[in-house]
């Protein structure tokens, strides 16, 4: 891949996180501030004091950022896998990506990454299913053999328990995701199903419960 495809792409990575930076940095922010107010942290009610440092309350640009969210290794996956568009290349750079969703290091900000990279390689074989190559409509059902909803499933009971917002956010996009792109094959539906119904009483908040009935309802139709 060219230079300019590189810093294309590496341009796209950054937008596609810019809203979950702000959402993390927001959150940081509101625990400190309410730490340094009450002396007392939010989450756990324990005793706590501020570290000796500023409180930013300002958002820095994506070019103002020292390291990115995402890893270097989920940076040099979606270059090595990836088109210049952010969507996987083929169905053999899909089968490598998926089998990368097993990674034990993956951040909470790589597996967004994933999923960022997965609707937008659905969506763009959905969108242009008419005139789609063998190549392309294959990607999806290489995404199921390999086990990929599987994996988000796991996803999703490692962050549904979760009171934080980072997990919740997170939680609630794989619950999207499951929405919008619905597996064809049964076995995969099916086991999206079996999971979600043990996970339904101990997921976090009301709207991620009513996520986890519609998309029931949905595989289930």
């Amino acid at each position: 891949m060219s230079n300019a495809a590189d810093e294309e792409l590496w341009n796209l990575l950054v937008l596609q996180n810019e809203a979950i930076t702000a959402r993390l940095r927001e959150f940081h922010q509101q625990v400190v501030t309410y730490i340094h107010l009450t002396g007392e942290d939010p989450l756990t009610g324990n005793k706590e004091r501020v570290p000796d440092e500023n409180i930013s309350l300002r958002e820095r640009s994506a070019a103002q950022l020292s390291t990115p969210l995402i890893s270097e290794a989920m940076a040099k996956w979606t270059r090595e896998l990836c088109d210049p568009h952010g969507c996987v290349r083929d169905a053999q750079s899909m089968t490598a990506f998926t089998k990368r969703m097993t990674d034990n290091a993956l951040t909470l900000e790589d597996k967004m990454q994933f999923i960022f990279i997965l609707d937008l390689t659905f969506t763009k074989i959905r969108t242009a299913a008419q005139g789609a190559t063998p190549s392309s409509s294959s990607l999806s059902s290489v995404f199921e053999k390999e086990r990929g909803y599987e994996y988000l499933s796991d996803w999703f009971a490692g962050s549904c328990t979760y009171l934080d917002d980072a997990n919740k956010s997170f939680s609630k996009l794989v619950l999207q995701f499951f929405l919008q792109h619905k597996p064809t094959m049964a076995y995969a539906r099916k086991m999206v199903l079996q999971k979600l119904r043990q996970l339904q009483t101990y997921a976090v908040g009301r709207q991620a419960k009513a996520m986890i009935k519609e998309t029931v309802e949905k595989y289930v139709s």
